[in-house]
């Protein structure tokens, strides 16, 4: 069991600013229109270096975007502490790939089982590369699913439940 984490920026650029003199603002019509997600896409795959695959099993991951109550916010789970891998970690709604299918349809299958949501309902931006572990590489790519309201997703039961974060105190405890 996983439980579905909401994280809303609306006070992101607090935290991400050392002082108070500079304001930062967020409009979600220029986060979400096709030039800010080219944009965002080709910053993204800057992020990781590129890392050698084979051998390694692959998985995919969508790093949700999307609003919640009129804030811009990213979606993701936190693992149970009863699973036996990955117990406890932050991710993103994804899996592993089957035979034959294509990653971006993996972080798609996987996102539509977890969350309840089709694959209408998700707007893929792009991919960044690879990010390595041991024996998987994953592929984590940037999506915007447009309005969520929690209450209201047809979450999995087998695989998460609804928790929500709106403040930045609780950003902080759970980061």
């Amino acid at each position: 069991m996983q439980s579905l984490r909401l994280i809303s920026f609306s006070k992101l650029p607090r935290l991400l600013l050392s002082t108070s003199s500079r304001f930062v603002h967020f409009n979600s019509h220029d986060i979400f229109s096709k030039d800010n997600s080219l944009k965002s896409v080709k910053r993204f795959k800057t992020l990781c270096p590129e890392l050698n695959t084979d051998g390694k099993r692959q998985a995919a991951v969508l790093i949700p975007l999307c609003i919640v109550k009129d804030e811009i916010s990213l979606l993701y789970t936190l693992r149970t502490n009863n699973l036996k891998r990955n117990s406890g970690q932050v991710s993103f709604p994804g899996g592993m790939r089957e035979t034959d299918e294509q990653l971006q349809d993996t972080a798609l299958r996987e996102s539509c089982e977890e969350l309840g949501i089709s694959k209408t309902g998700i707007d893929i931006w792009g991919s960044g590369r690879f990010i390595v572990s041991k024996d998987i590489a994953i592929m984590p790519f940037l999506g915007n699913i447009g309005v969520v309201e929690p209450e209201n997703l047809n979450i999995s039961s087998e695989e998460t439940t609804v928790k929500q974060i709106n403040d930045d105190t609780s950003i902080h405890k759970q980061l």
